[in-house]
């Protein structure tokens, strides 16, 4: 109920008229109380189970693809000296191919693209719908400074089919073709998430495993993979140590 009451009173203050608006300051608002968890502690990893699971197969794993806005993946693999670089910052990526589909709190308007002046508070400059080939990543210590513009998927807006999103699921579906086992961890199989999950899927060799690591089998996923005749495993929610 706080972040309505603060939505409201910006919306007071700003010119505006349609739904557009509305829907970038919510997505602000939602940049904004990420932004706590942007720097986790990384003594609770070395109890974690996929910590473990990552020391026995960081050599082997090609590729990273995570719907966190936050940059606790990229936390946990530089605990690994390994360094995230997404995919969608300059269309290349470091020894393992990374890419954040749905956003995260460091993406920011690459400048090349579209060259406007820094925000701040309270809000001169209203920018909304960007779709760009490429984004720019600020650093740590500027997360909590005002943004151009929030750059967090929200839930059904894959059907846009933004530039830098595209770019990436291209160039996996190419990369792809080589893995042997491709895990979907706490996966989300709601109708809204579908098109998106389903993508990905396709974008796998038929010679891959897809292996689904949760709780409990997300409805309607099993059939989904073996109906593209894609092998399938289920793991319960903690990694399963294998060679």
């Amino acid at each position: 109920m706080q972040n309505q009451a603060v939505i409201l009173n910006v919306m007071k203050d700003l010119p505006f008229n349609g739904s557009r608006w509305i829907l970038e300051i919510l997505r602000q608002a939602q940049n904004d109380e990420i932004k706590g968890f942007a720097k986790p502690s990384s003594n609770h990893y070395e109890s974690w189970k996929w910590t473990d699971w990552l020391n026995s197969h960081i050599n082997s794993i090609g590729a990273v693809i995570s719907f966190n806005y936050d940059l606790v993946v990229e936390k946990l693999f530089k605990e690994f000296g390994v360094k995230l670089t997404p995919h969608e910052m300059n269309n290349e990526s470091g020894d393992i191919f990374f890419t954040k589909p749905h956003g995260s709190i460091n993406y920011e308007v690459n400048s090349s693209h579209v060259n406007v002046p820094k925000n701040q508070y309270p809000l001169t400059i209203k920018i909304a719908g960007i779709d760009t080939p490429n984004i720019e990543i600020i650093s740590d210590d500027q997360l909590h400074e005002p943004r151009k513009t929030s750059f967090l998927v929200l839930p059904n807006e894959y059907r846009k089919k933004l530039q830098w999103v595209e770019n990436a699921y291209k160039h996996f579906s190419l990369i792809a073709q080589s893995y042997s086992h491709i895990l979907f961890v706490g996966l989300s199989y709601w109708p809204k998430d579908r098109p998106e999950i389903n993508k990905i899927v396709k974008g796998t060799s038929k010679k891959s495993t897809i292996i689904e690591v949760n709780t409990s089998p997300q409805e309607g996923f099993k059939e989904y993979v073996t109906e593209l005749n894609r092998a399938y495993e289920f793991w319960k929610s903690d990694p399963e140590i294998r060679a």
